[in-house]
């Protein structure tokens, strides 16, 4: 492979959240920031893809990019070779997501909007499809005879039709008050923005949504928007009370739960699973999400100013379904306490911006398609699954069976895979 040179070099993310990690104009700076090597010696190309393969964790994965001649280059793992090293090949972007944020890395300017206070506002692009088409149409009546552009037409018309075809993705930037720095979050869910906005607000909420459709994930993504301490608590059907809200030990010791701590101190309690547990304990919970002190087996405690909390549950509350048979019919008088109930489906554009357009992502919401028709839910971790195997070599058609069909009747997997190209 011929020497690459340039002076643009950055390591990013593309998987969870595809994003500019660093910059530099050298890989060995570069390199060295990322802790790949130390001050005492230099790395070669083949030996940085192999330790940025070896170090990538289950939600995330990163990649040596450099931007050159207005062409996004990324640097792709392919076969380990020995000795620390790593045979790579090279992907060439030229749109898209990750050449989009690269590009903006290296000095192109965005327009941010932001709102003080407890409010949000999602980034927005320089021009729309509508501006765009308009500065076309003025071409084409541009000049004293009414001559046509066509070129500059053409290129307008290109660009629109690029920008159409990138994920409409939700990237979300907060400014609390107080706080001179902006918090930007990234991409996130479709319907991130109005629950941020309800919690801000001090409203209870309940998010209800399939499996891996990322509630708890969404929730502790609130918690860090807003500057706030979070717990994770989660219910089976065997969950008690006192392991809700703590007990006295064998000594007269109490000892605090997660759900105590975040009521007393403030902090986002996300209560996962929320479905799932008994509806006895529930009704039990009850004065503690409507009141404004909670009586604890150590003694009476009032609620912090800010107590929030955000309920995770795969149903409405109304008890088993043929998706979900562990899951409980709750109290009218729990459901009650949720000041805004969301119905948090999956986020596809999301999920395409997270892994690609890629032929695996195109096969996964496909099945998911048709599995849906026979009562099965097809997760994004399923994408998740197929694109990591893709990656490392495995055919798609191999990947699919592994991460899907596997586990379901030769019928069911025809019906699934019907129309779909796996290889």
């Amino acid at each position: 492979m011929a020497r690459f040179t340039s002076n643009q070099w950055a390591i990013a993310e593309v998987l969870t959240n595809t994003e500019v990690l660093g910059v530099s104009d050298n890989t060995q700076s570069l390199f060295l920031d990322f802790g790949l090597r130390t001050e005492s010696g230099k790395l070669s190309l083949k030996q940085a893809i192999y330790k940025l393969n070896k170090e990538d964790a289950h939600d995330n994965m990163r990649r040596l990019v450099s931007l050159k001649d207005g062409v996004v280059h990324v640097f792709c793992h392919d076969t380990d070779i020995g000795k620390g090293q790593s045979e790579y090949f090279i992907d060439e972007l030229t749109h898209g997501l990750l050449y989009d944020e690269v590009v903006s890395a290296f000095g192109e300017e965005k327009v941010a909007i932001t709102k003080t206070k407890k409010e949000v506002k999602e980034v927005k692009g320089e021009k729309t499809a509508e501006q765009l088409m308009m500065e076309a149409m003025q071409l084409m009546t541009k000049g004293a005879k009414g001559e046509v552009d066509i070129e500059s037409v053409t290129a307008i018309v290109k660009e629109e039709i690029r920008i159409a075809s990138i994920p409409k993705v939700h990237r979300i930037e907060v400014k609390l008050p107080k706080e001179e720095e902006v918090k930007k979050l990234g991409m996130q869910h479709y319907l991130f923005k109005d629950v941020l906005e309800s919690v801000a607000d001090d409203s209870y909420v309940l998010l209800k949504g399939d499996a891996g459709s990322g509630k708890t994930y969404g929730a502790v993504q609130v918690a860090k928007a807003l500057g706030l301490d979070y717990r994770i608590f989660s219910f089976t059907n065997e969950i008690s009370l006192g392991r809700c809200i703590g007990y006295m030990d064998a000594m007269g010791k109490y000892v605090k739960t997660a759900i105590r701590e975040m009521y007393e101190d403030g902090g986002l309690l996300i209560l996962d699973e929320f479905d799932a547990m008994n509806p006895n304990v529930a009704v039990s919970l009850n004065n503690m999400l409507s009141g404004d002190e909670y009586t604890f087996p150590d003694k009476v405690v009032s609620k912090h100013t800010d107590f929030k909390v955000i309920a995770c549950t795969n149903t409405f509350g109304n008890g088993a379904d043929k998706d979900y048979s562990s899951r409980n019919k709750l109290d009218k008088a729990t459901l009650d306490r949720f000041d805004e109930k969301f119905e948090w489906g999956y986020d596809e554009e999301l999920e395409v911006a997270i892994f690609g357009n890629t032929d695996a992502t195109k096969a996964v919401l496909a099945i998911r398609k048709n599995a849906k028709n026979l009562g099965i839910t097809i997760t994004p971790r399923r994408t998740k699954a197929v694109n990591k195997m893709v990656i490392r070599g495995v055919k798609l058609k191999v990947a699919v069976e592994r991460a899907i069909l596997n586990e379901y009747k030769s019928d069911q997997q025809r019906a699934m895979t019907e129309g779909v190209k796996l290889s």
